[in-house]
């Protein structure tokens, strides 16, 4: 990975006939319009917020093979550009934990990217001050990766086995020992978890199993017992008890009467008209089709539900997104389908996420 002087801001790719006629711009612009927000550091610092609405804006998937070499490069520019800048050390350590994070850069990617970094910096500088002057430009970037007493832990269990304790729940509500609540702490700030969750046994083996799958280190369970749906090379990496409910759209008719009139003949007898006729109202429903466990694999979900196998390949997903009972999958050709389960619907979508970026 060459490493450039400096960012630069780069002209956006004209939209071609095609893109005009439909009212688009070109996929490239995004990339485009990344770079030239990162390369404005010097006048706007860019914030998480508004990288992460530009990377939202333009669908950019920050998993996707073809998207990663770009992104760390782009990393690469930026965090050799924070280097030789005049911020102070906590300002530069802010502003790369924010992209790394925005990003979606892992810790091991991290350490690459800086080891290309600082052999730039330091090129052309005599040999008997390099590995001084190493050591000093890297000691501040040490600070934003998971502190090694705990990486080289992680990292000796293997992430099907920390999922296996995760998803028996057998540890929940069991208080942490004060050198527990330290690598609570320092995973919460790694993954820059921001919402509130209690510091127990079982939230400290979610944040180690986060970070494993952050790192590249994917949970692989065991497939269902005498079944044959699992295709060549295919791997279940999370299995859930969870209902397959689908989005319906329902017409109910009402027979309506309108208006009427009524004549008396005689005393005691009457003659009513009335207007007949039907109406036909339409709702939006979810419809509970089905339940029984749920198996994201790298190719699929698949459903072994109480009434038929369902699979929903990743071919025909286009967009899902999370929710605290579930997860919400938009079909490319059909209705949505909504997995509904709790807990660890965060869980899947951090797997999903990667998974369907390599699929």
């Amino acid at each position: 990975m060459a490493m450039p002087e400096r960012l630069k801001t780069r002209a956006l790719k004209r939209p071609s006939l095609w893109d005009r006629l439909v009212g688009r711009e070109p996929a490239r612009n995004g990339f485009l319009k990344l770079n030239n927000l990162m390369a404005q550091r010097r006048t706007s610092v860019p914030t998480r917020q508004s990288v992460s609405d530009l990377i939202d804006a333009y669908g950019i998937h920050i998993y996707k093979k073809k998207n990663r070499a770009t992104l760390l490069r782009l990393y690469a520019y930026y965090a050799n550009d924070t280097w030789i800048g005049t911020a102070t050390d906590e300002q530069k350590i802010l502003r790369l934990r924010d992209m790394k994070k925005c990003l979606g850069i892992s810790d091991k990617e991290y350490h690459f990217v800086m080891q290309k970094v600082a052999s730039d910096v330091l090129r052309g500088r005599e040999e008997a001050r390099e590995e001084e002057k190493k050591k000093a430009l890297m000691h501040w970037p040490a600070r934003i990766p998971l502190p090694e007493r705990y990486s080289l832990t992680l990292v000796r269990e293997s992430a099907s086995e920390r999922m296996r304790r995760l998803l028996a729940q057998d540890e929940a509500n069991v208080v942490l020992q004060d050198p527990e609540k330290q690598e609570w702490e320092a995973l919460r700030d790694n993954l820059h978890i921001e919402r509130k969750e209690p510091a127990d046994l079982m939230t400290l083996h979610k944040y180690r199993l986060y970070w494993c799958i952050e790192n590249g280190r994917m949970p692989v369970l065991e497939p269902p017992k005498n079944f044959s749906a699992f295709r060549q090379y295919e791997r279940a990496h999370m299995r859930v008890a969870a209902k397959w409910v689908e989005h319906k759209r329902m017409v109910k008719r009402v027979h309506y009467g309108g208006l009427s009139l009524e004549n008396k003949i005689y005393q005691g007898t009457y003659w009513r008209c009335d207007e007949l006729q039907t109406r036909a109202f339409p709702e939006d429903i979810w419809a509970t089709l089905d339940q029984g466990e749920l198996y994201l694999t790298n190719r699929q979900f698949l459903f072994l539900g109480e009434k038929q196998v369902r699979t929903l390949p990743f071919t025909g997903l286009a967009q899902y997104t999370a929710y605290p009972n579930g997860v919400e999958v938009q079909r490319t050709s059909r209705e949505s389908v909504f997995f509904q389960f709790e807990p660890f619907s965060d869980l899947l979508v951090m797997l999903l996420g990667r998974l369907y970026g390599q699929a």
